[in-house]
């Protein structure tokens, strides 16, 4: 009975070690910071949106990848940002990608799910309620993410149409 356990127990570190190292190596394809320039009212903008290395290895896991939590197998902190202001002080500068509905000033959390290589879905999350506003699907072709038009569950959730689009790996923000 002991060797038993001692066999199931070397199992789930092993396991647990194989999702280490491919969250490892997802961060590393995905990791950084990411920048789009654009005009908006006749001004020049530039957004950009940082995926943090803040990144975790959900111990919900499922087969399809989305985790039996929703929130993703592998996922990692992002923050967004517009026109150089810090990525991590957004409550202060009032930065945000979403209108919600009647100024609620929902508590919402970000969150990317690192899916593959290619294939990422941003999520944001409210914490007053229980499932997910908008899932965001982003395709990463080389340097460049993607982040596909998305409508949220939530009636009058908004995402600002200017998050969406093509944005390029940088450097530095």
């Amino acid at each position: 009975m002991f060797r038993f356990i001692l066999i199931l127990a070397f199992l789930g570190i092993n396991i647990y070690a194989d999702d280490k190292a491919k969250l490892k190596e997802l961060y590393k394809q995905w990791g950084g910071i990411y920048v789009k320039d654009m005009q908006i009212n006749g001004k020049s903008v530039r957004l950009g949106f940082l995926i943090d290395d803040n990144c975790y290895v959900n111990e919900h896991q499922s087969a399809d990848g989305e985790g039996n939590d929703g929130m993703g197998n592998f996922y990692c902190s992002i923050y967004y940002s517009k026109d150089g202001k810090d990525f991590l002080d957004w409550w202060k500068h009032n930065i945000d990608f979403v209108t919600e509905p009647q100024d609620q000033n929902y508590a919402t959390t970000r969150i990317i799910s690192l899916i593959s290589k290619q294939n990422a879905v941003i999520k944001v999350y409210s914490m007053e309620f229980a499932n997910d506003f908008c899932n965001i699907k982003v395709q990463k072709q080389g340097e460049n993410i993607t982040l596909e038009k998305t409508e949220c569950k939530l009636d009058g959730f908004i995402l600002h149409d200017e998050v969406f689009g093509t944005y390029t790996k940088s450097e530095k923000w």
